[in-house]
């Protein structure tokens, strides 16, 4: 998570927020087949749009306005959200992530899904049901994304490539990889939310380097890669 300096400001506007929002309501039914002769479960949950309505006129009644930043690699989907304060703060959210599916529809249905899930956790408020895990419990037939990524996800050409922008080897981000995890030596060793934020330091890294282009900036000093 990042944030500004200080977020004395926004987080008492929080506050005053989460006490003006009213509940949010729930007025759509989500289904979930079993598998494998296993029980399906439903659930009630309030759509983006609903959220978005309900929370839109307290969160600027408070001085708060939200941001969200999404992408895709092909195989996964990331949504992060920022809040804003007037005062110039800020909070950002770490990314949330889910596979991205085969075909650009279920993308799009993963990212609305991404986008839901990741305000609601910014701002607190509930959009749907407790399903006391009956969800974390049929997500084990998806594609996790604590397994390791393999050593052929798209990711891995980003990290490469980032990698050779800033003079370092495979053997380089190996080295890092090992200091970071010391049972794991390749990109493709490592989780999707693991790989991301490698990738995502890189690029930090090379932002920071375009900004400074008059100094040079010893690799031993970039900063550290946050995954």
């Amino acid at each position: 998570m990042n944030q500004s300096d200080s977020i004395a400001n926004l987080a008492a506007a929080l506050v005053k927020f989460q006490q003006d929002c009213p509940a949010i309501t729930k007025n759509k039914t989500a289904t979930i087949p079993g598998k494998d002769g296993k029980p399906g479960y439903s659930y009630n949950y309030a759509d983006l749009g609903d959220t978005l309505t309900t929370t839109g006129p307290h969160l600027a009644a408070n001085g708060l306005a939200v941001s969200q930043s999404a992408s895709s690699d092909g195989q996964f989907v990331t949504c992060s959200t920022t809040i804003f304060h007037s005062s110039g703060e800020w909070l950002e959210s770490d990314y949330f992530m889910l596979p991205a599916g085969g075909t650009p529809q279920t993308a799009g249905s993963a990212l609305t899904y991404c986008r839901r899930y990741s305000y609601s956790a910014a701002v607190g408020v509930a959009s749907e049901d407790d399903d006391d895990g009956a969800g974390a419990t049929h997500s084990a037939d998806a594609k996790r994304t604590d397994e390791a990524i393999g050593s052929d996800a798209p990711i891995i050409k980003a990290i490469y490539g980032k990698a050779n922008a800033l003079g370092k080897t495979k053997d380089d981000i190996a080295a890092m990889i090992t200091a970071k995890h010391p049972d794991k030596n390749h990109p493709g060793d490592l989780t999707s939310t693991q790989a991301k934020a490698l990738c995502d330091g890189l690029e930090a890294i090379i932002q920071k380097r375009k900004k400074e282009a008059s100094a040079i900036v010893p690799a031993e000093d970039a900063p550290g890669i946050p995954f």
